[in-house]
């Protein structure tokens, strides 16, 4: 009947989209951990006779970043295993802008240079756009790691209307070639736009000189105020 082919497609659809989550999520919990793993392990490898000193402390970032690759997995497979409503306390707290300081850190400590600027009063966000707004900027910055020259700037605006969130970083001549630096699968991109557009906002990337911009326009209306809060007319 009509009814159960309905019914019937929007059960394939949703296991569509569960799918697709699942395979999102996964990449986001591995591919700054795994870049940082590649970048680092390779500078170890070219300063290991001439500066030992340096070469062990990349395989320090080395071996942390796979530390937490590998709880970060084990923690998502947990998740999936047994159901939002079964899931354990020792789950890590969910990707937010609260967090990015500590995102920052660890980035930093790989060796990249990151500026950052903030325009605009900060407020919080409903969790859809606060995770889309994160995974951007981390998205963002692996890219600037793997790719780049070395240094990101990245500018928070925010709007009466939303939040603007922008991440440049200088390319290496063989990028801005046409030559990519490093493998890349191209799924950050693509998890990128898919987190955008989800939330109903719009993203720009691509070279800009000698620079490249990723930039995302993420709605977040600014709360109307309550007559308590106007005061008395």
């Amino acid at each position: 009947s009509r009814a159960e082919a309905t019914r019937e497609a929007e059960a394939s659809r949703a296991v569509a989209e569960e799918r697709l989550r699942i395979a999102r999520e996964l990449h986001d919990v591995l591919a700054h951990q795994v870049a940082v793993v590649g970048v680092q392990s390779g500078v170890a490898e070219t300063l290991l006779v001439d500066d030992p000193d340096a070469a062990r402390e990349a395989l320090v970032h080395v071996r942390t970043a796979s530390a937490d690759a590998l709880r970060e997995l084990a923690t998502l497979l947990d998740l999936l295993r047994r159901g939002d409503e079964e899931a354990p306390e020792r789950a890590a707290p969910a990707p937010s802008l609260a967090r990015l300081d500590a995102l920052l850190d660890a980035v930093r400590a790989t060796g990249l240079r990151v500026d950052v600027r903030v325009e605009g009063d900060a407020r919080p966000l409903v969790p859809v756009v606060d995770l889309a707004a994160y995974r951007v900027v981390q998205e963002a910055l692996t890219n600037a790691h793997k790719h780049g020259a070395g240094s990101a700037r990245l500018t928070l605006a925010w709007t009466p209307d939303g939040l603007g969130v922008e991440v440049v970083n200088p390319v290496t001549r063989a990028a801005a070639g046409g030559v990519a630096a490093a493998p890349s699968t191209g799924h950050g991109l693509l998890g990128m736009r898919e987190r955008v557009a989800a939330v109903g906002g719009a993203l720009e990337v691509g070279p800009r000189g000698g620079e490249f911009v990723v930039r995302a326009e993420l709605p977040a209306p600014a709360p109307t105020p309550t007559r308590s809060e106007e005061g008395p007319a």
